[in-house]
């Protein structure tokens, strides 16, 4: 009876916590790359878990019997952003805070909420060789925090997410080698919000007119879940090989999104815009929208050393992802009230991340145990060069350490709680990548190309110039179901 009330009380917190996670969906921003997919510890691509699924296929056949997992989580990064003053001549950080032509940004700090979960299943079917996996999740989730003010032309609130649904088979090639495969749906949604300066293309350097009120064109562009297409589908694969009594070795590839195996395809997601015109004398606009991007490929490997037989493991892990392949966010909009605007049509997000490299290591006891603890520590080299930090993309070189505690409530029910915590490197962006002098250059040239570029890469925007600090937090739990 003790038992039962325990886990009782264990499914009802834990249910509790979901709908606080779902609650707090809309809340706010962190990276693109979810780092916490079925676990902040006892996860990874050699680790027997249902989690497998998305980390290694092959590690799920590690597992004998059926197995359930449902986590959910939530990462929040506090950042403080301190403006560089601007010359509002030309919108470029100002060279005298004195002048009288620049202005100056009070201090902003935001607080985005991410939520994130897992929920996946793993069963043997009663069979010594094969093991199969059904799984959804989201990889890949960031939220970005609402703000009318200094932040405004980068980001004033908005998300992206993009769940996976995975079918996965894992086979016992031989005692010793482990092989494994999936099949994902991914369906993106977006939803962006951000200003336009609409008088940055006639900033000539002689009269103030940068970030002004009047001349500050709202959007609010959202699609729906993207339907099932060729372009939305995802593969993975991985391989699991035990090179000794103590040592498992592991590496896993997983595919971007794409119609082709060996090409990244441009994703597209449609849906609305409502636009509210400078100088916001007419009433918002509302037409259709479409936005495409590229989602990145991923390699993941591991090592797992038994330290002490049935009390301790060593796990090690390396990722790639190929951030790179996601440089910009591309927007169309149309319909016969934004062509009544006179607004523009097409419209680019510049992202230009960089290739996110990360190394983790850690100690963990093997599941089954009354208690199982485990820790990690991981480092990442950070997504955003330091000259394309902006508020909507700020990250950086970071160091997170991560605890979790497992919790057996009975011989097939166990509760895990897992938190992280972790700071990035101090950004300071000067001058940046954003140029806001980029549209007038253009159009002044006669739409020279080489002068043309910031203007067609997204880079024509306010000014990102200033200091960047940031703190993260990380919480998890889950609950695990196990019949051997």
């Amino acid at each position: 009876m003790i038992v039962r009330g325990r886990a009782r009380s264990a499914l009802l917190g834990a249910a509790a916590f979901v709908l606080v996670m779902l609650a707090a969906a809309r809340a706010s921003a962190t990276p693109l790359v979810a780092p916490q997919t079925g676990g902040l510890v006892f996860v990874g691509p050699t680790s027997a878990h249902p989690s497998a699924i998305f980390w290694n296929p092959a590690a799920a056949g590690l597992q004998r019997g059926t197995h359930f997992h449902l986590a959910a989580g939530v990462d929040l990064r506090r950042t403080t952003i301190e403006r560089a003053p601007i010359d509002t001549r030309t919108g470029e950080p100002a060279s005298s805070a004195a002048a009288s032509t620049t202005q100056t940004f009070a201090p902003v700090t935001t607080s985005p909420l991410t939520p994130g979960g897992f929920a996946g299943v793993t069963s043997d079917l009663d069979t010594d060789r094969v093991t199969l996996g059904v799984a959804v999740y989201t990889p890949f989730a960031e939220e970005l925090a609402p703000n009318e003010d200094a932040l405004r032309y980068h980001a004033r609130g908005g998300s992206f997410y993009a769940p996976y649904g995975t079918l996965s088979v894992s086979f016992r090639a031989a005692s010793t080698i482990l092989l494994g495969a999936g099949l994902s749906a991914v369906y993106p949604r977006v939803d962006l919000r951000f200003a336009r300066d609409v008088a940055l293309g006639d900033c000539n350097g002689t009269t103030a007119c940068a970030e002004t009120d009047a001349a500050t064109e709202r959007y609010d562009l959202t699609t729906g879940w993207q339907r099932i297409t060729p372009d939305a589908i995802s593969f993975n694969a991985g391989a699991m090989v035990k090179l000794s009594d103590r040592l498992w070795l592991a590496a896993a590839y997983h595919s971007p999104p794409s119609s082709t195996a060996s090409s990244t395809t441009a994703i597209p997601s449609a849906g609305g815009v409502v636009i509210d015109p400078a100088p916001h004398e007419a009433s918002p606009a509302s037409g259709d929208a479409r936005v495409t991007f590229h989602l990145p490929q991923m390699v993941q490997a591991g090592a797992r050393v038994t330290l002490v037989p049935g009390r301790w493991f060593l796990h090690a892990g390396l990722r790639w992802v190929d951030l790179s392949t996601h440089r910009d966010l591309d927007l169309r909009v149309a319909g016969p009230e934004v062509r009544a605007l006179d607004a523009p049509e097409w419209l680019v997000r510049y992202r230009g991340l960089r290739d996110l490299w990360a190394v983790d290591v850690g100690v963990e006891q093997p599941a089954g145990g009354t208690l199982r603890v485990g820790a990690r520590l991981r480092l990442e080299n950070g997504a955003v060069p330091e000259s394309h930090v902006a508020p909507n993309q700020i990250d950086g070189p970071s160091a997170t350490v991560a605890a979790g505690l497992e919790f057996q409530l009975t011989p097939t029910l166990a509760l895990s709680l897992q938190g992280t915590v972790g700071a990035l490197l101090p950004r300071t962006v000067d001058p940046g990548v954003f140029t806001p002098s980029g549209e007038f250059d253009c159009t002044s040239s006669g739409y020279d190309l080489d002068r043309c570029i910031p203007a067609r890469e997204g880079r024509a925007l306010p000014s990102a110039a200033g200091d960047y600090n940031s703190t993260t937090f990380g919480l998890l739990v889950a609950l695990s179901y196990d019949r051997l």
